[in-house]
């Protein structure tokens, strides 16, 4: 139970635990620690309470004993992990403001590469006007070599991009050291995963530093799974959850996590909010970037946030997940649940998102049976 000397005192979430609601569970989003801690949801009740009423009168409040030593341990359990403090009046504690700002137009692009040549050069001298600063150029096919790669990739040097992501097809004309030093050439190139390996495993490349700066250690990621088109995109699982920072929680929160000031190349060389949407705004050959952005329908993506989407807006995972708005439950709603998401927040369970039945249609319907 409580301790008779802290009844009479008042629980203060800190700023940067961010309290989220759910159906079946609710979270405490830990800003600081990065990290995310489940509980029950009528527990959120009790904590909201506590904010407003002294523990004992909240504990009073309690019909039975049984139901008392319960909350008496989910309070223990957030003083322990310094979610809170405790303190004799309703403190005005500030919270953290809810915005979210960036100085670019545009923060990432996605490039896809299959049988279309890009004029990469005009794509990065637009993407750094639009002061973009991550690039993922996804290779579906073998249509560049390595030493073509490395080419495109000095094409991102001088510009506003800081990094720059490349999923690869493998080629068996390249041995693992070769992509190595690749990833060792290219400071920019911040993740190399090459697909469709003979086998899984990861390759790790170290860059020493002297007695100021520490050494970095990068990969490079060998995976057997053949990711032939942009349809393997937008899977939605714990492992692909943000870890909860206060720049990511209310980029979340406000806007979009996956289309917010996000352009795309599909493989085709059309612009697109993202290369799995079927709206196109032309080729990039013969229309502006610039010009793309300033389309108010173009933008319209990125105000959708997960409080408006049906079911996520019930989900206490809603301010890491990764959504998805180009594959959903609904082809004919772009409020609906992401297709490739297996969680229930009504039942706090995962599910394998393949294997539900109800989604036999829709899977049809995107043209991803290869994905079951």
């Amino acid at each position: 139970m409580i301790a008779p000397h802290l009844q009479d005192k008042y629980v203060n979430l800190y700023a940067d635990c961010m309290p989220v609601a759910g159906a079946c569970k609710s979270a405490i989003y830990d800003l600081t620690r990065r990290e995310i801690v489940r509980f029950p949801s009528v527990y959120l009740h009790i904590l909201q309470q506590a904010q407003q009423h002294t523990i004992g009168s909240v504990l009073s409040a309690v019909p039975d004993e049984a139901s008392q030593k319960s909350v008496a341990t989910f309070l223990h359990f957030l003083m322990d992990n310094e979610f809170i403090n405790l303190s004799v009046e309703v403190e005005k504690f500030p919270r953290i403001d809810e915005i979210w700002e960036r100085p670019s137009v545009i923060q990432n692009a996605i490039i896809d590469v299959n049988k279309e040549l890009h004029d990469y050069a005009s794509l990065f001298q637009q993407l750094d006007m639009l002061g973009c600063e991550s690039v993922e150029i996804r290779c579906f096919s073998l249509l560049h070599t390595l030493d073509e790669i490395q080419t495109i990739v000095h094409l991102t040097y001088h510009t506003s991009i800081q990094g720059v992501e490349i999923l690869l097809k493998y080629d068996p004309r390249y041995d693992d050291i070769d992509y190595i030093k690749l990833v060792e050439s290219e400071p920019i190139i911040a993740r190399l995963i090459v697909h469709s390996a003979p086998g899984d495993q990861e390759v790790g490349t170290t860059f020493d530093g002297d007695e100021k700066h520490a050494s970095i250690r990068k990969h490079v990621r060998f995976v057997q799974e053949q990711l032939t088109s942009h349809k393997h995109c937008g899977v939605i699982q714990l492992s692909t959850m943000n870890s909860p920072t206060t720049h990511l929680f209310f980029e979340n929160k406000l806007y979009n996590s996956c289309m917010n000031r996000k352009i795309s190349i599909d493989q085709d060389g059309f612009v697109k909010n993202c290369p799995s949407m079927q709206a196109s705004f032309g080729h990039h050959k013969t229309v502006s970037l610039i010009e793309v952005v300033k389309n108010d329908v173009f933008k319209e993506m990125w105000y959708l946030h997960k409080d408006k989407i049906k079911k996520c807006q019930d989900c206490e995972f809603r301010y890491a997940c990764t959504d998805c708005r180009a594959y959903v439950e609904d082809p004919h709603d772009r409020l609906s649940k992401p297709l490739k998401c297996g969680y229930d927040p009504y039942k706090g369970t995962w599910a394998q998102w393949q294997s539900q039945p109800e989604k036999d249609w829709v899977i049809k319907y995107y043209a991803c049976e290869e994905e079951r």
